[in-house]
């Protein structure tokens, strides 16, 4: 499964991210935190970088490497 989210301008960053099913509330996607040999791919001004996800990483640690 992938999923992509874009924020509407540079001026509007996204900050969080809800999951709703059927219109019904799930949960706050961003709050998970990454899970060991998950896959993360990023595009940032058109350069693509990926990253797989150790043990014990943070969304912190995710995100600066």
């Amino acid at each position: 499964m992938a999923v992509q989210f874009t924020a509407a301008d540079a001026s509007r960053p996204i900050q969080q991210v809800d999951l709703f099913l059927d219109g019904v509330f799930a949960q706050t996607l961003t709050n998970i935190p990454p899970h060991t040999n998950n896959l993360v791919y990023v595009i940032i001004n058109g350069f693509q970088t990926n990253y797989t996800v150790s043990a014990n990483d943070s969304l912190k640690t995710v995100a600066s490497n």
